[in-house]
């Protein structure tokens, strides 16, 4: 489990196809969660063989509407004008559903390979930040694809190693609020460290990207979490001047592009609303099973609206409506379903005071946000987004409480680092015997 490399945003290989501009991202990739998933998915077979593993509980309320989210993906096939894209689509699901159900399983066996967990999502930020300042400072993409580099051209060169700048800033924006968690209640001082890390090269990876919206929904859905550190004391004044520290860094080495980025575009999200029409004209001439997974940039041109006139991109920037016009109301109804079922868990182990479960309140604020701006139909937001669902999943259905201040950490090293006398801050959860 302490091998999850979720920081990995770089592809093993690229793609089984490639199919430029044609639906769910831009083809099917393979990447190095696909073998981490394989792995733990052997480990959790392995402990179920040797009657070790433990069960798990309370997940009927995730399971039905990712089944249903699943037959939605079939009963799209219907009205698919491309079987092969609708294949590649449904198996997109798949993995991210496989992703789930085995994280899931792995953090259920104990608090260690839920702080591992956390580790990997501090490690991604770090990772998916680090790459944005690399192509900030070099003005170069990391290699994905090089007919999509040749086509997107320099201006386009912050895309963070996966499909565009504002995916990769939502990705850092949605993972934030768990780093934040991981640094205040930290299990040892290097976690704290590393977390600490995480957050200055997140802060500093969504400035580089010079997306917007990332950063404002970030800053308003922190407020919850702002609030609970102020009220248990953990905000100091340190902080802020950290803070500070990255912001006129950001200024001096990129304040002019930044200036730059928010005066252009001004009218942007306006004409990202104006695609809505043609994902409203999809679903209404199939409302019920939508036209098909993955073909909505195939069929797009036959429903644009006579008044639509914003055609710069190929898909429509909403998660929700994109659903709607592939899937349509049943698929509409299963995401809205497994999303709302994650938020109520995060709110209830907020509502109990847990700092995870602010967090990961905070975390899924942005995640449907973000939604209502992105497609999110493939790659590392998508699965991460089940990541979250997943830690959401597995600490709502435990018996979990604050962790005692003393005798120690609950974990196998408990003992010896008590005895030790080594100090330790307390963690977040301990999972009850």
């Amino acid at each position: 489990m302490w091998g999850l490399v979720f920081s990995s945003s770089l592809q093993l290989v690229h793609h089984f196809i490639y199919r430029p501009y044609i639906g769910a991202s831009d083809g099917l990739t393979i990447e190095l969660t696909d073998l981490w998933t394989l792995g733990l998915l052997f480990f959790c077979a392995s402990d179920h063989q040797k009657g070790i593993a433990k069960s798990v509980r309370g997940l009927r309320a995730f399971l039905v509407p990712i089944a249903l989210l699943l037959m939605a993906d079939i009963f799209s096939f219907v009205n698919s004008g491309d079987m092969e894209l609708s294949f590649w689509g449904l198996l997109t699901h798949i993995r991210v559903v496989a992703l789930f159900t085995v994280l899931v399983v792995a953090m259920a066996q104990g608090i260690e390979e839920f702080q591992a967990a956390l580790v990997g999502i501090v490690s991604s930020v770090i990772g998916m930040g680090s790459i944005c300042i690399f192509e900030m400072i070099f003005r170069s993409n990391i290699p994905r694809n090089a007919a999509l580099i040749a086509d997107a051209g320099e201006s386009d060169f912050r895309s963070g190693g996966i499909s565009s700048p504002t995916l990769a800033a939502a990705l850092l924006a949605t993972l934030l609020p768990m780093v934040v968690v991981e640094y205040f209640y930290p299990v040892s001082r290097s976690r704290k460290m590393l977390a600490g890390l995480g957050i200055c090269v997140g802060l500093a990876g969504i400035g580089c990207t010079l997306t917007r919206s990332a950063a404002g929904v970030l800053v308003f859905s922190s407020i919850p979490l702002i609030v609970f550190l102020f009220r248990d004391q953990r905000i100091k004044a340190r902080h802020f001047v950290a803070c500070g520290v990255v912001l006129a860094c950001l200024g001096v080495s990129i304040g002019d592009r930044i200036s730059e980025r928010v005066d252009e575009g001004a009218d942007n999200l306006l004409a990202r609303a104006g695609l809505l029409g043609t994902a409203v004209n999809m679903a209404s001439n199939s409302p019920l099973f939508g036209e098909g997974i993955n073909n909505y940039d195939l069929k797009m041109d036959g429903f644009i609206p006579h008044d639509q006139r914003q055609k710069f991109e190929y898909v429509v920037h909403n998660k929700f409506f994109l659903t709607l016009a592939e899937t349509g109301i049943v698929g509409l109804a299963a995401l809205v379903w497994v999303l709302s079922v994650a938020v109520r868990r995060a709110a209830s182990l907020a509502h109990r005071g847990l700092p995870v479960g602010v967090g990961l309140l905070c975390s899924m604020i942005v995640l449907v946000f973000e939604m209502n701006v992105e497609s999110y139909d493939s790659g590392m937001n998508l699965l991460f987004a089940f990541v979250l669902m997943a830690i959401a999943a597995v600490v709502s259905s435990h018996e979990i409480g604050k962790a005692q201040q003393d005798p120690g950490l609950p974990n196998r090293k408990a003992g010896r680092k008590a005895e030790a006398g080594i100090p330790f801050e307390p963690v977040v959860l301990t999972w009850k015997k």
